[in-house]
């Protein structure tokens, strides 16, 4: 089965600004940038939830950036072990989105 693998990372900031336009309010939202050792801290987190994924899976797992997850094929057994790492904080199934070999 393929699943998504969110790693334990802190959450995105985003900021809500108020803008008016001629339509009516509306709201923009930016993301707040982050600052350079919490870039530093997230880059490690994702190394090492890699190096895990690479080691329980046998083959370096799939990371999508945007949506800061690793798409992986795993076992009944694997998805077991990847559940109970501090590492991980979800697992999700993926039926839209298999890796390929």
């Amino acid at each position: 089965m393929t699943v998504l693998v969110e790693p334990d990372l802190a959450p995105t900031q985003v900021r809500f600004e108020p803008t008016t336009t001629y339509s009516g309010d509306k709201t923009t939202r930016r993301f707040v940038e982050e600052a350079p050792d919490a870039i530093e801290k997230q880059k490690r987190r994702v190394k090492e939830t890699a190096a895990f994924l690479e080691h329980e899976l046998g083959e370096r797992p799939h990371w999508l950036q945007s949506g800061r997850v690793f798409v992986v094929t795993v076992t009944p057994l694997q998805l077991a072990a990847i559940a109970s790492s501090p590492l991980v904080r979800a697992i999700r199934p993926s039926a839209q989105w298999a890796p390929k070999r």
